[in-house]
């Protein structure tokens, strides 16, 4: 039988962790750390639970120094014969989820520098505790003692029952890790990919999770993800893995969620080093608190922006209200069949997606109308042209009422030739012949990370397509086809021009007339035009 309860010594808050063979009388304590009456657990029903706290006292005894971090829980006293038992400095009040639930609960607007140094805290955590060669494999809102003074948020890293220790590793140590197939205890949403997959631990899935946890912090304790979807885990996981699904950080400074994608680069070696988040991050807060130009609100506009910035407190997802913000640990049956499989999983996830995208293609009887190169499979031939030649078949309509007005547009805004396009008349229909130079599709360009891993180039494509669109909106033009893989980016360095958004067919003059300039709607019958607008 293992129980935990909370308890005085030498005038500190503490609590105490008992291991009995026996059942000691019924207690009524009230527990903090589980925020429950006095845990009590049958050892015998689960087994897990007591290597787990032995694990935690082990941990504990190892990062114990003359130099205890302030951030993180000291051990205070501990026994290791009968009666077994260890004591551990506990903060008065909640965890650090519960204290944000409950500013969610109330809410009540956590500036953002107070937000920002309750992150600062948590890495100087991990960071001791990596100084001591060992890894925490838990890190959640959940795993932090959090009480409130005048002074601000106090955190201190209390959960070390997933940690892994120096015994746990061979000579690489915490830089090489380990293997652990069998760990069942991983926070999903937290894990990094390669932990989730390969059941791999070591200082770069701690970095990962801090920065998850940072996530979670900036989203007032919202499970991390929950903002792109509420998908179940099992759906969500295999994005995470295989497409390098990442937080959104809709609700933050754009160099923040710089920072944290820096730490949540694809290859392990590649993210961020938490010294050097810590150290960003107190460049932020010394510009917020009177220091030189804050950077913090960094724009494309030439706009400079205020610290004093609000951002609002994006709402819990049904899964996690259902749960009552209980996550799921342990590795999700959707990433364990791919742990089993004998061949590359990356390999075989592209192959199931290609598979079911046959399957549904068949179902629906409806081609997939993709513009394509006539050189798409003659590689030769573009090298050599430098150009991407496009076949686009079209409407009836489009050539009745469209295309006409086509050589309105200022042939230099759209870097296509000739302009407008030719059209050409075949037994399956008008066709519009064109060509631009070689480009790369936004999508490719994001999901290949060719501008790198921080948010801030990709900001800058967006920035330039919006400049792009408002300037054929504002001359009554749409689009319709407004999708990452249909906008090309131009390999070229001209400066006037670097987007592509072909798709002709698909444009319409939508202003009225001369007296009234509201925009017209477009009543969409075609099947094909709805899969288009309703991107």
């Amino acid at each position: 039988m293992v129980e935990r309860k909370q308890c005085t010594i030498f005038n500190e808050e503490a609590s105490i962790t008992c291991v009995y063979e026996g059942f000691p009388e019924k207690s009524t304590d009230v527990d903090m750390y589980e925020n429950t009456s006095t845990i009590k657990i049958n050892a015998s029903q689960n087994p897990d639970r007591k290597g787990d706290l032995e694990n935690e006292l082990e941990v504990l005894k190892q990062i114990e120094s003359k130099d205890f971090h302030r951030n993180v829980t000291r051990l205070l006293a501990f026994n290791q014969s009968f009666p077994k038992f260890y004591i551990k400095e506990r903060l008065p009040g909640d965890n650090l989820q519960r204290r944000l639930l409950e500013a969610r609960d109330k809410e009540k607007i956590i500036p953002i520098f107070d937000l920002i140094r309750i992150i600062i805290q948590a890495v100087q955590g991990v960071i001791y505790v990596h100084s001591h060669g060992c890894l925490v494999r838990d890190i959640t809102t959940a795993s932090f003692g959090c009480t409130v003074t005048s002074n601000g948020y106090i955190l201190k890293l209390k959960n070390f029952e997933m940690a892994a220790k120096q015994s746990d590793f061979s000579d690489v140590g915490i830089i090489g890790g380990l293997i652990d197939l069998d760990f069942s205890g991983v926070p999903v949403r937290w894990a990094a990919p390669e932990s989730l997959l390969e059941g791999h631990y070591s200082i770069y899935s701690d970095v990962w999770s801090v920065n998850i946890l940072a996530d979670e912090i900036l989203n007032y304790a919202a499970w991390p993800y929950s903002d792109i979807s509420d998908a179940d885990i099992n759906d969500m996981i295999i994005h995470i893995v295989f497409t390098h699904l990442k937080p959104q950080g809709f609700n933050r400074p754009r160099r923040v969620q710089g920072l944290i994608l820096e730490g949540l680069a694809t290859v392990p070696e590649q993210r961020l080093k938490l010294e050097a988040l810590r150290a960003r991050l107190l460049e932020i807060l010394d510009n917020i608190d009177g220091g030189g130009s804050c950077t913090l609100y960094d724009t494309y506009s030439g706009v400079e922006s205020s610290s004093t910035k609000t951002y609002g407190i994006p709402p819990l997802s049904e899964c996690q209200i259902k749960a009552n913000s209980i996550f799921e640990r342990g590795i999700p049956p959707s990433i364990q069949k791919y742990r089993e499989l004998d061949e590359d999983p990356a390999t075989a996830f592209a192959m199931e997606i290609a598979e079911n995208n046959r399957r549904l293609k068949e179902q629906s009887g409806i081609d997939l109308m993709e513009i394509s190169s006539d050189d798409n499979y003659k590689i030769e031939s573009e090298g050599r042209t430098g150009k991407i030649n496009v076949t686009e078949r079209v409407t009836d309509d489009f050539l009745k009422y469209t295309y006409n007005r086509l050589k309105e547009i200022d042939s230099k805004r759209m870097c296509v030739e000739p302009w407008p396009p030719n059209k050409s008349v075949s037994s399956d229909g008008t066709k519009l012949q064109y060509r631009f130079p070689r480009s790369t599709r936004l999508l490719d360009i994001v999901l290949h990370k060719d501008r790198g891993e921080t948010i801030g180039p990709y900001i800058e494509l967006l920035y330039e397509l919006a400049n792009q669109l408002d300037t054929f909106h504002s001359a009554g033009w749409i689009f319709r086809s407004i999708r990452a893989k249909n906008v090309w980016i131009l390999e070229t360095k001209k400066k006037e021009q670097n987007i592509v958004i072909p798709k002709f067919g698909k444009y319409r003059m939508i202003v009225s007339s001369e007296y009234d300039t509201h925009l017209e709607q477009i009543k969409v019958e075609n099947r094909e035009d709805v899969d288009a607008v309703q991107w």
